[in-house]
């Protein structure tokens, strides 16, 4: 096997049990080339690619994985970045590279921006390869550019979407993806002969899947097994087949996304005024905004772009839909969502320096959705009535913005919050790991003041680090709140009670270790749900969406806060962004980032466990289950105990030393390590007071 990582290429002889570097430089260096390929053709022989930045940049060969040659072309560009390789199937000695290369190759024009690509074809002759061994020709020129028409330009957007195939039995048609693909049949020797392999625009038939256009930013194409005609294409709206990739006009595509999700929502929006509604607006990575009036699967877009933020004002007044770079929209759609009866652009006419995030954050006032703060690099701003800004014009406007934090450093906000009672609260946070409280923010001199922890992640130097994505508020209480950070490698969860003057740690067993290190997911979004008999809390993370309805902290001796895996066998262990919910029916909805959407009613009868102390011990579930090294068990007990703890094979036999002592009340939590013994299904068994309880658990090799 061969990995092409960061900085180098890997070969593994047994399977990845074990790596050895053969070409490039190892991590960490002060330099690297951050970008490498390779391929193997099926004589064997490797074609390796690094990027600039380390030793070894450029073209190789080998026939051994070992000993590299250094094939790069005189004329090859000397700034290089992502680039991709593939051989013709039908002569291996063949070899295209495609890739973008800043101030080299072709420089194109599209939308604001500029871009160099390069398209080179190699053609082994003898010997190493190497010179005169090898034939090199630059066919960059030949690649599409057309000014003043994006889609008959090649655009790689800096290498995010990029590939190169060519057809099995033809070394002279060759495909190249980008934003939109194209179509030599000549290897683009000459650019006559170049054509549209895919387009993109939206079908006016959402039910006719059988269509020319494809989607945009395409990342892959994969032919046939069988036959040469047929290929497949992979972009950022799934997965697409053509029976005649050959096609002299028109090239057809079925699309093949049958039950099969790769929406990836950013953001998720529910209507909080309307109780038993099921109206979902969310922002998609690359593919709009979607809406659902019906909380169906018959969605439509009503906005496009890559969706960000969205927002539904009550009784649906209007909806807030947004795209990348903060191209914020107050839209007013009928009841349908089909027709767009007016809008309004909602960007302060301001100067500053700041820039808009790619996926900008908003948010409405949770009492009156008319209100509407708007952070923007280290300020943030209020509007009192977005419905009055004026419609029909992409102009920014003064009229109703008004500045109620400005921070005097260089940061960026990145989440903002507001309450319900009391109102005009608002909490903001930012990168560098800092929050804010904004009080009596609906007056002309709001009072701003941090509440950053004293325990918030900091570095060795002792300054704040991570970023706060997101805030949840206390629907009933403006002092309680509660923070995401979404890194790696610190605490993920904070909670104050007191409004921020205090702060505990509360990510539980969500992390690995108590500080935040290991492996623990990184959470993204986080709601307090209250409801007739309690809270319940949940979170979105990058494993799925997990629950709790106690918050224990994590410094302090009642034990660790248990966080439950909520749609285990639905959402399932995927990346989850936002989660969104209505707390006067218990209705959520949870935007994943590759498996779609999904919506529940919280069922009000667990939250009983917020308020009644459990009278007998609970074994809650194993986490992970199946476990191949460390396994979580957590138990509740009413009262202070001694605790045995066994686990049994299927034979009864005791496999492991019980794990015996004294816990507190409250929720409690042991790590068994399971990597010493074999693969299976055994039983684990708590026992105190007389009692004993059971779990299941399976290990995994």
């Amino acid at each position: 096997m061969y990995a092409a990582t960061y900085g180098c290429i890997f070969r593994s002889l047994n399977g990845g049990e074990s790596w050895t570097r053969v070409l490039g430089d190892s991590i960490p260096q002060s330099s690297y080339s951050a970008y490498s390929e390779i391929i193997i053709t099926p004589q064997g022989v490797k074609y390796a690619y690094l990027s600039t930045g380390g030793r070894n940049p450029g073209v190789w060969r080998s026939t051994d994985g070992v000993n590299w040659t250094n094939i790069t072309p005189t004329g090859f560009p000397v700034n290089t970045q992502s680039m991709v390789m593939t051989f013709a199937p039908s002569n291996p000695n063949i070899v295209y590279i495609l890739g973008s290369t800043p101030n080299g190759g072709l420089t194109v024009s599209y939308a604001g921006s500029t871009e160099s690509n390069s398209l080179w074809r190699y053609q082994y002759q003898s010997g190493n390869g190497a010179g005169s061994g090898g034939a090199w020709s630059n066919l960059s020129s030949n690649m599409p550019n057309t000014p003043n028409r994006s889609d008959l330009t090649y655009i790689s957007q800096g290498g995010y979407n990029i590939t190169v195939r060519v057809k099995p039995d033809d070394p002279n048609t060759v495909l190249i993806g980008g934003v939109w693909s194209f179509r030599s049949t000549d290897g683009f020797t000459t650019p006559n002969s170049v054509s549209q392999a895919t387009t993109y625009s939206q079908p006016t038939d959402p039910g006719n899947r059988r269509m020319r256009d494809t989607w945009a930013d395409n990342h892959i194409f994969q032919f046939g097994a069988n036959n040469p005609n047929v290929m497949y294409v992979g972009n950022d709206g799934g997965v697409w087949r053509t029976n005649n990739v050959s096609a002299r006009d028109s090239i057809i595509y079925d699309s093949m996304n049958n039950g099969y999700f790769t929406t990836q929502f950013y953001t998720i929006a529910v209507d909080k005024s309307t109780p038993n509604d099921r109206t979902l607006v969310g922002g998609l990575q690359d593919n709009g905004t979607l809406m659902s009036v019906s909380g169906a699967r018959n969605f439509i877009r009503p906005f496009g772009g890559d969706g960000a933020y969205c927002a539904i004002g009550a009784q649906k007044q209007f909806y807030v839909m947004s795209s990348q770079q903060g191209n914020i929209y107050r839209l007013n759609l009928d009841p349908s969502g089909l027709s767009l009866q007016s809008w309004a652009f909602l960007r302060p006419a301001v100067s500053t320096n700041a820039t808009f995030r790619f996926i900008h954050p908003f948010a409405l006032d949770a009492n009156d959705t008319k209100v509407f703060y708007l952070p923007y690099g280290n300020q943030l701003w209020r509007h009192n009535d977005i419905t009055s800004i004026p419609t029909q014009t992409n102009a920014p406007t003064t009229a109703g913005w008004n500045r109620i934090a400005f921070l005097p450093f260089t940061a960026t906000i990145l989440s903002v919050a507001s309450s319900t009672t009391p109102a005009n609260v608002v909490y903001f946070g930012t990168t560098g790991g800092r929050i804010w409280r904004v009080d009596n923010a609906n007056t002309a001199n709001p009072v701003v003041r941090e509440v950053t922890g004293s325990n918030f992640p900091r570095n060795a130097s002792g300054a704040n680090i991570g970023s706060i994505n997101c805030i949840a508020v206390d629907s009933r209480d403006a002092n309680r709140v509660l923070a995401v950070f979404s890194n790696y490698g610190i605490r993920s969860l904070f909670y104050s009670s007191n409004g921020g003057t205090s702060w505990v740690s509360v990510g539980g067993n969500l992390e690995q270790n108590l500080d935040g290190t290991g492996n623990g997911p990184g959470v993204r979004w986080a709601s307090i749900v209250n409801t007739p008999n309690g809270q319940i809390f949940l979170v979105a993370t990058t494993t799925g969406v997990y629950s709790t309805t106690r918050l224990q902290d994590d410094d302090g001796t009642g034990g660790k806060t248990l966080w439950v895996r909520e749609g285990a066998s639905s959402i399932g262990q995927v990346p989850c962004h936002m989660i969104d919910a209505r707390e006067s029916d218990g209705f959520v909805a949870v935007g994943t980032h590759g498996n779609g959407v999904f919506t529940t009613t919280l069922s009000y009868d667990r939250a009983n466990q917020a308020q009644t102390d459990f009278l007998n011990p609970i074994l809650r579930p194993i986490s992970p289950n199946p476990a191949n090294y460390l396994a979580t068990v957590n138990f509740y007990l009413p009262r202070r105990g001694t605790v045995t703890l066994r686990l049994f094979d299927l034979q009864g036999r005791e496999v492991l030393n019980p794990v015996r002592g004294e816990y507190p009340s409250g929720e409690n939590y042991v790590d068994i390590n399971v990597a010493g013994i074999a693969q299976g299904f055994y039983t684990y068994r708590l026992e105190v007071d007389g009692m004993a309880l059971t779990q299941s658990l399976i290990v995994v090799k």
